[in-house]
């Protein structure tokens, strides 16, 4: 398959909508590759018999919480109770059998949240698993549906449409991958080279860039890369650091290296000297 004969597919998988006939051993390159899910009719079934009955257990959850919130309350006030100055004045029998009804109560409301709590996450699994059902679409005997990875790979075929269109699938996914891996030794490179230089400036000084006169912290390296291009910074030191400690820092600006200009000037009063 090229990439356009890819992009038609999965848009239409997306769409829910296929039409295209594409071969069994192109399916399972796209299955293993991991930019389609694959579920037979049985799967399917199975599946969908697990969420049918979604909205009957969100109803019941709900019921559930209700009726903590309401024994929650029912256990608060009659806690309040034994706290009460009335409370002192009961019987030695009344008063303990108003603390273990507090108890029970306490124990039954623990019992409700932790059922609740076991609940919600059934739920939310069950949520996910339909969201999940729901972008299957039937495909012969069997359903199909875009994986994470397969969106994203039509997202950028739909970018790259002009210039990829009659590529074959299976070189144009070698490309990719060996760009992706390039990127990411770039970004391993540069989170390398901001963890050095922090490790390297003190927090006590700042700078002020001479060419664009942002105040720049050092330790914020985002801030200190911004302007590091420049080379030249005006060491301001907080704190009370010594003259010697001043003359260290600065001592470690890049030297500015001269123009061309300045080069010829030199060379010119040389010549008038001589």
């Amino acid at each position: 398959m090229n990439c356009t004969d890819v992009r038609a597919f999965f848009s239409q998988i997306s769409d829910k909508s296929v039409s295209l006939s594409v071969s069994e051993s192109d399916i399972d390159f796209l299955v293993s590759n991991g930019y389609l899910a694959r579920k037979s009719q049985a799967e399917y079934d199975e599946a969908h018999s697990e969420v049918a009955n979604l909205q009957q257990t969100v109803d019941s959850l709900q019921n559930e919480r209700e009726q903590e919130s309401a024994a929650a309350e029912t256990m608060s006030e009659d806690e309040r109770k034994t706290q009460s100055i009335r409370f002192y004045f009961e019987g030695k029998d009344e008063k303990e059998a108003q603390r273990q009804k507090v108890e029970s109560e306490k124990d039954s409301v623990s019992k409700l949240e932790s059922d609740i709590t076991e609940r919600e996450s059934t739920v939310s699994a069950l949520i996910q698993k339909k969201s999940a059902l729901d972008m299957y679409v039937p495909y012969g005997t069997e359903y199909l549906s875009l994986t994470g990875l397969g969106q994203i790979m039509l997202n950028d075929l739909n970018v790259y449409s002009t210039r990829v269109g009659d590529m074959d699938f299976g070189i144009y996914i070698e490309q990719s991958q060996a760009v992706t891996r390039e990127l990411n030794d770039i970004a391993q490179r540069a989170a390398f080279y901001a963890s050095a230089i922090e490790q390297q400036l003190d927090s006590r000084f700042i700078a002020t860039c001479v060419n664009c006169g942002r105040k720049v912290d050092v330790t914020n390296v985002t801030e200190f890369l911004y302007c590091s291009n420049c080379h030249k910074f005006d060491w301001v030191v907080r704190g009370d650091l010594s003259g010697q400690f001043i003359r260290e820092v600065k001592a470690e600006e890049p030297p500015v290296e001269e123009s061309s200009n300045d080069n010829d000037d030199n060379e010119n009063d040389r010549g008038e000297d001589e």
